[in-house]
């Protein structure tokens, strides 16, 4: 797969486009969102019982961005680590994301994208291919584990759009 046929995203770009993508998510997010505030009933309303709101899929891109942070640093600092998988719906159930204030939930996304570009954007080329062990057992590079987090971005910006 190259290219996600729901957004668009190239699972076969250098890591310089993934970084990118991540680095420009905060702006394009307050884009999309604009003026809205608190009181925007949107934001909060779920389309389905089963479709996350927009305030759910930024808060959640947010924290997925961090997720796939912790994981590339075990990769980075660890001989094969096992990355186990993570149940996102119960933990978006879990976290209200709902309640939580538009400006926090940006700002919050905003600092894990910062970090997450500060740990990747100067990475020697070589370190970009070690290794860790998928929840499946295949292994993932640390590229790849960047473009997912991409992906996680790119694809949650276009729900949010679509939405809203």
């Amino acid at each position: 797969m190259s290219r996600c046929e729901e957004c668009g995203y190239h699972w076969d770009g250098r890591p310089a486009e993934a970084i990118a993508t991540i680095r420009e998510l905060p702006a394009a997010l307050s884009k999309v969102i604009g003026e809205r505030g608190d009181r925007d009933e949107r934001l909060r309303a779920r389309p389905a019982p089963e479709v996350w709101s927009p305030l759910e899929y930024v808060a959640h891109t947010g924290d997925a961005i961090g997720w796939y942070e912790q994981r590339i640093h075990r990769v980075l600092t660890e001989d094969q680590p096992k990355l186990e998988p993570f149940d996102w719906d119960a933990y978006t159930e879990g976290q209200q994301y709902r309640e939580r204030r538009l400006d926090e939930v940006l700002a919050s996304v905003g600092w894990r994208c910062a970090t997450f570009v500060e740990l990747l954007e100067n990475l020697p080329a070589a370190t970009w291919q070690r290794e860790g062990v998928g929840s499946g057992g295949q292994p993932r590079t640390v590229e790849q584990l960047a473009h997912r987090a991409a992906h996680e971005a790119c694809h949650h910006l276009q729900d949010v759009r679509q939405q809203l």
